[in-house]
C-alpha cells in the first residue's frame, strides 16, 4: 500500500479545488468507487469545501444514472474514458442533456479527442479537464480546459504548488520533444510503500536539494517548448483495465 500523510492529502485537496475552480455551491456527481483514489477525492473535495456530493454506487444502469444527474442538477462530472464511452453511446441513441454541468474531469487513461465534441453537446456549459496522475502522488498534471482543442494530446502542466520534469537516464532535463522519464516534486509525494523499502527506494529518488526525495514515476513523457507534458508510455508492466 501507498503511505500518504494527512499533510500529503490536505495539500492535494487544496491544489485540486483551486485548478478545478470548485466552490461551496458545486454538486459533484460520483459514479466512481470510493476505494479508488479518484472516487475518494470527490468526497474529500466536497467535505473540504462544504459542497455537495451525489453518490451512485455503480454505472450499471446508465440511463437511470443520467436521469438522476439531471434531477440533482449536478455541476461536476468526474469520469474515466469507459464511463464517457457509455454516456456517448447513450447520447447517440437518445440525446442526453446535462445543462447544469460546468466541469467534466477525466483521468486514468487518455480521453479520446473524438469524445470532446459530443461531451460538449451533452454539457454545453462544461469545461473539460484532461488530467494525469498516479496513486504515489495522487495527481501530477492537468490541461487547462481552454487548451483542449489547441493541445489535444497533452496532459498539461503540473498542478498548483508542485513541479514535474522529464529527465534522461543521467538525470538531466531532456530538450523539448525528446522522450525521457517523468519526475515529480511537491508536498503531495507519498511517504513510501508500507513495509517495502526496496520498492520505495526505486520510486523515491534523491531530489535536487539535500535530503529531498522526488518521485520517479517510471512513465515515459516528452515536454513541449511551453512546458506542456505528453504521456508516451509506461516503462513498467502494469495492465490497465477500465481505468483500474
Amino acid at each position: 500500500g501507498v503511505m500518504l500523510s494527512h499533510q500529503n492529502m490536505v495539500f492535494t485537496l487544496g491544489s485540486l479545488v483551486q485548478y478545478l475552480r470548485l466552490s461551496q455551491g458545486d454538486r459533484i456527481f460520483n459514479v466512481l468507487p470510493l476505494a479508488f483514489d479518484y472516487g475518494l477525492y470527490q468526497l474529500l473535495m466536497a467535505v473540504h469545501l462544504g459542497a455537495t456530493v451525489v453518490l451512485e454506487n455503480s454505472f450499471a444502469f446508465p440511463a437511470r444514472i443520467v436521469a438522476r444527474a439531471a434531477e440533482e442538477e449536478v455541476t461536476v462530472l468526474p469520469g474515466v474514458p469507459t464511463v464517457f464511452a457509455t454516456l456517448l453511446a447513450l447520447h447517440r441513441n437518445k440525446p442526453v442533456s446535462l445543462p447544469s454541468v460546468t466541469r467534466i474531469t477525466n483521468t486514468a487513461a487518455h480521453l479520446p479527442d473524438g469524445y470532446v465534441p459530443a461531451l460538449k453537446e451533452m454539457c454545453p456549459e462544461a469545461l473539460i479537464f484532461k488530467m494525469y496522475g498516479l496513486t504515489e502522488c495522487k495527481r501530477v498534471a492537468y490541461l487547462e480546459p481552454e487548451l483542449v482543442e489547441a493541445k489535444p494530446s497533452s496532459v498539461g502542466r503540473p498542478i498548483p504548488g508542485t513541479e514535474a520534469f522529464v529527465l534522461d537516464d543521467d538525470g538531466r532535463p531532456v530538450p523539448a520533444g525528446v522522450t525521457g522519464v517523468l519526475h515529480v516534486r511537491g508536498p503531495h509525494v507519498m511517504m513510501g510503500y508500507w513495509n517495502l523499502p526496496e520498492e520505495t527506494a526505486r520510486m523515491l529518488v534523491p531530489g535536487p536539494y539535500p535530503g529531498e526525495r522526488m518521485l520517479d514515476t517510471h512513465d515515459r513523457f516528452r515536454i513541449d517548448e511551453e512546458g506542456y507534458l505528453y504521456f508516451v508510455g509506461r516503462s513498467d508492466d502494469i495492465i490497465k483495465s477500465r481505468g483500474e
